[in-house]
């Protein structure tokens, strides 16, 4: 599991809590990686979710998303 954090303008110091208008410490007891790069080199056109917060399930074999919980009926 990883966590990837879509929104550009989200700073580490907003993720960590430490910025001025930040809803807390998104990191705190989490154990698996955080990516959070600015610009963001994730090609979006695949994996853009369909609101947030969001977590996709995806395949292994071909990366493919096979359940957005955002879209989820």
């Amino acid at each position: 599991m990883i966590v990837y954090e879509a929104d550009p303008t989200t700073t580490l110091s907003a993720l960590n809590g430490t910025a001025g208008n930040t809803l807390g410490d998104w990191t705190a007891g989490v154990t698996h990686p955080i990516i959070n790069e600015s610009p963001i080199t994730l090609p979006m056109n695949v994996w853009r979710p369909f609101g947030y917060p969001v977590v996709n399930i995806v395949r292994p074999s071909d990366y493919e998303i096979v359940l957005d919980t955002r879209n989820a009926t």
